[in-house]
């Protein structure tokens, strides 16, 4: 495989990754209106996605880390970056909106990008600015029709739950020569179900979906929007460099909103046509120039 072609490879595995991950919101707000808790939700997401990576793994037979530290940060990756960060993101959505929830915590491409020239050395190019740039503007037109409620508190979670989810994916990156992808999988996806069975616990209890449409909801949060997304975004990231990875990813909102679109009848407004313009220009513009 040459290099143009390995490159290409690795693009279309990262945007395959986001458009599964795209209707993480879309299912994970129909699973809570059943209703179910934050954690009884990502306990059960987790639960289904770690039976399909078992499945997975006891048919791929992938290679085995021999070694405990890969095996530790990738426990550590699923139960407080990835894990951590879905939950967050829920909570900041309960206090502010999914609109300015979502402008806030899609700044986590700037941040991988930060820690990439922090930690590594990696130059800021001017095409990053860019791209960084439309896709913030993209995002703030996108979220225009969404009834505002600011407050810190929604603010700070988002924020953080931003902070989380770049520190996993710079992580994983360098984390990607220790582990197989589908052994950090399923690794990660154990260590979310661990800690949302605790925290479910300490709430009172784990909440079992009543109706049959619900399962189905999590069993594809479980599976589209998990498993899926994390070994195909994993193995991208084998050739495409973390913050590339995470500009690209940000057209998960983009699949969020046309399965609002298609499914439940949601108006799509001008503003946000042009917002989503601006998203795929800024996504597409920082895979170009990386000379």
């Amino acid at each position: 495989m040459t290099p143009v072609q390995s490159k290409t490879r690795a693009l279309s595995l990262i945007l395959l990754s986001g458009i599964f991950y795209g209707g993480f919101s879309f299912f994970g707000v129909k699973i809570l209106s059943a209703p179910l808790s934050i954690n009884s939700m990502l306990f059960w997401r987790f639960l289904i996605a770690t039976a399909s990576m078992i499945l997975v793994c006891g048919l791929a037979k992938p290679p085995i880390p021999k070694k405990m530290t890969p095996w530790v940060v990738d426990f550590f990756l699923g139960a407080v970056f990835y894990g951590g960060g879905s939950a967050i993101y829920f909570m900041a959505t309960e206090t502010i909106g999914t609109g300015l929830a979502m402008v806030i915590f899609f700044s986590y491409p700037a941040m991988v990008i930060l820690f990439s020239r922090v930690i590594d050395g990696t130059p800021i190019t001017r095409n990053s600015f860019i791209s960084l740039g439309l896709v913030f503007m993209g995002f703030l037109l996108m979220s225009g029709r969404n009834e505002v409620h600011f407050s810190w508190r929604g603010a700070l979670l988002s924020g953080l739950g931003a902070f989380l989810y770049a520190a996993y994916v710079y992580i994983s990156k360098r984390q990607l020569p220790a582990a197989h992808p589908l052994i950090s999988t399923l690794t990660q996806c154990i260590a979310g179900c661990f800690l949302f069975y605790l925290l479910a616990q300490v709430e009172g209890g784990i909440q079992t979906p009543a109706q049959t449409s619900t399962w189905i909801y999590c069993i594809l949060i479980g599976l589209l929007c998990t498993s899926i997304p994390i070994v195909l975004l994993l193995e991208g990231m084998k050739t495409i460099d973390a913050g590339k990875a995470a500009l690209l990813t940000v057209l998960e909102p983009l699949i969020t909103v046309l399965l609002g679109t298609i499914f439940l009848n949601e108006r799509l407004e001008s503003l946000q046509i042009v917002g989503m313009a601006m998203i795929l220009v800024g996504a597409v513009s920082a895979q170009l120039a990386s000379k």
